[in-house]
């Protein structure tokens, strides 16, 4: 063998033919604008992922958001954490890709809120109202409540600030409606059915933990049961939830929590008559006693009343005034007595009403040693004193700092 075919049966045997690689290029779907690399294959880019769930036949106008409920769909069906990981296979399979989870995760609210809806926006605006009133005495027509300047304040006010709160998403509307009646006569029925049941809930946590705030995704109505069984502490907390305008919370799509404008409203229910301690944030409740329920009355004459109130939000009507004197009246008719307030009264009555303490009639009205004074019982007193009347200020008396109450003076003109 001759040293040249001794070299190419050497190149033969140690050398191998190059081939180039073969990349599988997808079939591209009209309207899709891909990065694609050097070789045609499409890029596994963050833009490329945008473009797919936006443009693609699979997802174009199928990912969408509930703003109502902060829950993100796909095809009419909520779209839950895992199917992201679905979503990315996918993808990454048809065109060829290897796309990255985090990016699909980044894109997906970003597409759903470009097609955002509210349902219950879109029940509204869909409403024709017939310009027959209702809304000023539904609260008549449904639970026989008497008519009067102040229940009819409180039947329009709820059903418009009900629209406020869908409309205008944290607008203010810190007051509670409470519903009293009978056990068994249908409050939380006719509830329901005002708001519809995809759109009611039963508060069964505590009001302020992280399960209430969780409760309110999505809910129109939220009903308050049993307000009278609440300790005071609760009552207390309760205020507080009723005025802010806004949940704090992490939705399931977001990496972080942040503020929700508040899109709902806050009813209470309960069959006692007392059951507010003092007087601290009862403006708040609008009390309105029912001698039944017609929930028949309230299905069909439900899409009326809101078409009429949503007519009448959309004229620019107020929804928070009541008149004054006869809301305190029956607030005042709410309060459940403590039983230290009348012998207090009584001592009042009888003694200098100016530079007031707590320890001071603790001590001197209801006969308790000095040393055996709690702060719950300095509050308790507190309370009486601010339901009588007076008002707490912080001043030194005698060279001694500290908090006297005294008598609130009325206001007179000439």
């Amino acid at each position: 063998m001759s040293a040249n075919e001794q070299d190419v049966g050497f190149l033969a045997k140690h050398t191998k033919p190059k081939t180039s690689k073969v990349v599988p290029l997808p079939v591209f779907s009209p309207g899709l604008d891909l990065a694609l690399n050097e070789d045609g294959s499409v890029k596994s880019s963050l833009t490329n992922v945008a473009e797919i769930l936006e443009k693609s036949p699979d997802y174009a106008g199928k990912l969408k958001i509930n703003s109502f409920s902060n829950e993100m769909f796909y095809n009419g069906n909520i779209f839950r954490d895992h199917e992201a990981t679905e979503c990315c296979v996918s993808i990454s399979r048809k065109y060829y890709a290897s796309f990255k989870l985090q990016d699909v995760k980044a894109v997906l609210p970003a597409v759903c809120v470009r097609h955002a809806f509210h349902p219950v926006q879109e029940y509204l605006k869909s409403l024709v109202w017939d310009r027959t009133p209702r809304v000023d005495l539904w609260l008549e027509d449904a639970f026989e409540v008497p008519p009067t300047p102040y229940t009819q304040a409180i039947a329009k006010n709820v059903l418009i600030g009900a629209v406020a709160r869908v409309m205008r998403p944290g607008c203010k509307m810190d007051n509670m409606m409470v519903l009293e009646g009978g056990q068994g006569i249908g409050k939380t029925s006719a509830v329901r059915a005002l708001a519809g049941a995809e759109w009611y809930a039963e508060v069964t946590e505590a009001a302020g933990s992280k399960d209430f705030y969780q409760c309110l995704r999505g809910k129109w109505f939220v009903e308050f049961g049993d307000l009278a069984g609440m300790r005071h502490t609760e009552i207390n907390k309760l205020k507080q939830v009723l005025s802010s305008p806004a949940d704090n919370y992490r939705a399931s799509y977001a990496a972080s929590a942040k503020d929700h404008p508040r899109h709902n409203i806050f009813i209470g229910t309960t069959n006692e008559y007392t059951y507010l301690g003092d007087s601290t944030g009862a403006r708040r409740f609008w009390s309105v006693s029912c001698a039944v329920s017609n929930v028949g009355y309230i299905i069909n004459m439900r899409d009326q009343l809101w078409a009429e109130a949503m007519a009448r939000f959309s004229a620019g009507e107020s929804w928070h005034e009541v008149p004054h004197d006869e809301a305190e009246e029956e607030q005042e008719k709410r309060f459940d007595a403590d039983s230290w307030e009348y012998p207090v009264a009584r001592w009042l009555s009888a003694h200098q009403t100016d530079n007031i303490t707590t320890g001071y009639i603790l001590a001197d009205c209801l006969g308790i040693d000095i040393g055996k004074h709690s702060k719950a019982d300095q509050t308790r007193v507190g309370a009486i004193l601010r339901r009588l009347g007076f008002i707490s200020k912080q001043r030194i008396v005698e060279g001694v700092r500290g908090r006297f109450y005294e008598k609130r003076r009325q206001c007179t003109t000439s």
